[in-house]
This record gives structure tokens, sequence and C-alpha cells, in this order.
């Protein structure tokens, strides 16, 4: 457990996980408001034990996507829908890519913690 926590931890760091948390938390938003149907199959709750759980790296999120199964085309839609910053510009294919990161890395952390419980 500990040599696959290891694995999970090495070369990123918590300001990256945070920002990559984050980056879900939005796109979970999104989903509930705008797409509530999906949200109803495509977010699960958190339990307090996998809130507490540090080598989750929830920081206190209170909800996930469900990995398994994830509807690609809602996730385009959201890239699509904030795509432009606050001054009308576009954002940069950066912020989009960490986006694609964040939604790959929370899958690996999700199915990690799957074969840990096997």
């Amino acid at each position: 457990s500990n040599a696959l926590h290891d694995t999970i931890a090495q070369g990123m760091n918590d300001g990256t996980r945070r920002n990559y948390r984050n980056r879900i938390a939005r796109v979970i938003k999104h989903l509930k408001e705008h797409f509530p149907e999906y949200y109803q199959i495509g977010v699960r709750r958190l339990t307090p034990e996998e809130i507490a759980d540090r080598t989750r790296y929830y920081f206190n999120q209170s909800e996930d996507l469900i990995y398994t199964g994830l509807n690609v085309q809602f996730f385009m839609y959201f890239l699509s829908s904030t795509d432009k910053r606050r001054d009308g510009k576009l954002k940069s294919h950066e912020d989009v890519r960490k986006y694609r990161d964040a939604v790959l890395w929370g899958s690996k952390i999700a199915v990690y913690r799957f074969l840990l419980r096997k």
C-alpha cells in the first residue's frame, strides 16, 4: 500500500494536485448546472472516510467524477463553454490541456484506489 502510494505521489506536488482537484470540481459544477441528468449518473458523493484519506488527495472536496464510462461528450461541452476568459479572450491551449490532465489524473487515482481494495 505504501509503495503504491509512493508511486501515485511521485513527481507531483500538492499545489498541482489541488489545482487538478479544483479543475475537476469546476467540471462537476458545470455538469450540475447545465446537465443535471448526467450529473446524477456521472458524479458521486464522497464518504467522510474518502475525504479524510490523504492518499486520495481530495483536499476537502465532497464529490468526484465517476471515471468509468465517463461520457467524453459532456467534458467537451464543458471545455467549449469555458473557452473564454472573463476579458473575452480565448483561453490558452495550456489551460485546456490542464483540464484534460486533471481528469486523467483523477481517473488514475480512482483506479489505484480500486486496485487497493481488491
